[in-house]
């Protein structure tokens, strides 16, 4: 009932690459998230209709369509996150039957790494290195200053990538 509700939600466009996984695998939630990732949007799909369509589903915190920035059109999928669960349970349930790649959205890198984040350390990210480069190298680059570690990227024989980090 909450899908023919208006504004009409369109039908997906369905993705080829990745197959329809069915409802029960949409709803895995091991994190207790209320962030709903959904694919499938029309190019001309913008924030405030995803907005629009995801609140008939519940009392939504906040949501987001992605958008390319050289056409202005929708890229194909977007996020609503809501205040509990039941409403982010029923948002996927609705969004997966008219069609839509839908699950709980993973947490990203950057969040993940927010999460490691130390006011006292600064890592940074070096490029154009000597592929010759070993890690105490790279260190020693950063003197005076105390360097707690380093690492040079490698590729699979071991040589060095001319990139690296310091910390």
């Amino acid at each position: 009932m909450l899908v023919a509700q208006e504004p009409a939600i369109p039908r997906a466009i369905p993705a080829p690459s990745s197959p329809l996984k069915p409802l029960d695998r949409a709803l895995e939630n091991q994190r207790g998230e209320t962030n709903v990732y959904i694919r499938g949007l029309l190019p001309e799909t913008t924030d405030e209709m995803l907005e629009a369509w995801g609140a008939r589903f519940g009392d939504i915190k906040s949501s987001k369509s992605i958008i390319d920035l050289n056409t202005g059109l929708c890229k194909g999928f977007g996020f609503v996150k809501y205040h509990n669960y039941e409403d982010a349970e029923n948002c996927i349930r609705g969004f997966h039957f008219l069609g839509y790649e839908v699950s709980f959205a993973r947490e990203s890198f950057y969040s993940k790494l927010k999460t490691f984040a130390d006011d006292n350390n600064t890592n940074l990210y070096v490029s154009n290195l000597p592929k010759t480069m070993n890690e105490h190298e790279l260190a020693q680059l950063f003197a005076p200053h105390k360097v707690c570690s380093s690492r040079i990227l490698r590729d699979k024989n071991g040589h060095g990538r001319g990139v690296g980090f310091a910390r």
